[in-house]
Protein backbone atom coordinates (compact mmCIF):
# COMPACT_ATOMS: atom_id res chain seq x y z
CA UNK A 1 0.00 0.00 0.00
CA UNK A 2 1.42 3.40 -1.01
CA UNK A 3 2.23 5.62 1.96
CA UNK A 4 4.27 8.71 2.67
CA UNK A 5 5.68 10.39 5.75
CA UNK A 6 5.07 14.05 6.61
CA UNK A 7 5.61 16.22 9.65
CA UNK A 8 2.72 18.43 10.73
CA UNK A 9 1.53 20.28 13.81
CA UNK A 10 -1.77 18.66 14.76
CA UNK A 11 -4.08 17.79 17.59
CA UNK A 12 -3.63 14.09 18.19
CA UNK A 13 -6.98 12.35 17.82
CA UNK A 14 -8.21 10.03 20.52
CA UNK A 15 -10.43 8.09 18.11
CA UNK A 16 -11.90 8.32 14.62
CA UNK A 17 -15.14 9.96 15.84
CA UNK A 18 -13.38 13.30 16.33
CA UNK A 19 -13.98 16.27 18.62
CA UNK A 20 -17.57 16.86 17.54
CA UNK A 21 -18.70 13.43 18.73
CA UNK A 22 -16.14 12.43 21.36
CA UNK A 23 -15.47 14.35 24.60
CA UNK A 24 -11.94 12.98 24.96
CA UNK A 25 -11.10 14.03 21.36
CA UNK A 26 -12.60 17.46 22.12
CA UNK A 27 -10.34 17.84 25.16
CA UNK A 28 -7.27 16.59 23.24
CA UNK A 29 -7.97 18.99 20.34
CA UNK A 30 -6.95 21.91 22.58
CA UNK A 31 -3.29 20.80 22.49
CA UNK A 32 -1.14 20.81 19.32
CA UNK A 33 1.85 18.51 18.86
CA UNK A 34 4.48 18.27 16.14
CA UNK A 35 4.08 14.77 14.75
CA UNK A 36 5.52 12.45 12.15
CA UNK A 37 2.51 11.11 10.26
CA UNK A 38 2.21 8.08 8.01
CA UNK A 39 -0.20 9.07 5.23
CA UNK A 40 -2.20 6.41 3.40
CA UNK A 41 -3.17 7.22 -0.19
CA UNK A 42 -5.74 4.44 -0.48
CA UNK A 43 -8.56 3.72 1.91
CA UNK A 44 -7.91 1.04 4.47
CA UNK A 45 -10.40 -1.35 5.98
CA UNK A 46 -10.11 0.20 9.44
CA UNK A 47 -11.43 3.46 10.87
CA UNK A 48 -8.68 6.09 10.86
CA UNK A 49 -8.39 9.82 11.45
CA UNK A 50 -8.04 11.93 8.32
CA UNK A 51 -5.99 14.97 7.37
CA UNK A 52 -6.28 17.41 4.48
CA UNK A 53 -3.14 17.67 2.30
CA UNK A 54 -2.29 19.06 -1.12
CA UNK A 55 -1.22 16.29 -3.48
CA UNK A 56 -0.59 16.83 -7.19
CA UNK A 57 -1.89 20.38 -6.80
CA UNK A 58 -5.26 19.29 -5.37
CA UNK A 59 -6.56 19.40 -1.81
CA UNK A 60 -7.59 15.94 -0.65
CA UNK A 61 -8.31 14.06 2.55
CA UNK A 62 -6.13 11.10 3.52
CA UNK A 63 -6.12 8.61 6.35
CA UNK A 64 -3.12 8.82 8.67
CA UNK A 65 -1.54 7.43 11.79
CA UNK A 66 0.85 9.13 14.20
CA UNK A 67 4.29 7.51 14.05
CA UNK A 68 6.24 9.83 16.34
CA UNK A 69 5.65 12.90 18.49
CA UNK A 70 8.56 15.35 18.55
CA UNK A 71 9.53 17.20 21.73
CA UNK A 72 10.09 20.49 19.85
CA UNK A 73 10.46 22.14 16.46
CA UNK A 74 14.25 21.71 16.40
CA UNK A 75 13.96 17.94 16.78
CA UNK A 76 11.30 17.84 14.04
CA UNK A 77 13.36 19.95 11.61
CA UNK A 78 16.49 17.85 12.23
CA UNK A 79 14.51 14.65 11.58
CA UNK A 80 12.99 16.12 8.40
CA UNK A 81 16.38 17.16 7.04
CA UNK A 82 18.08 13.87 7.90
CA UNK A 83 15.26 11.71 6.48
CA UNK A 84 14.05 13.90 3.57
CA UNK A 85 10.56 14.21 5.06
CA UNK A 86 8.18 17.03 4.15
CA UNK A 87 7.59 19.43 7.05
CA UNK A 88 4.91 22.11 7.41
CA UNK A 89 4.33 23.57 10.86
CA UNK A 90 1.97 26.36 9.79
CA UNK A 91 -1.36 25.80 11.52
CA UNK A 92 -4.62 26.13 9.61
CA UNK A 93 -7.52 28.02 11.17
Amino acid sequence: MKTDLVIRKISIPHCARGPLRCEKCKEMSKEKNICLLKIYFKERKITSPIIELVRNGKRRFFEFEVVKIFKDEIEARNYAEKNAVSINLVEKD
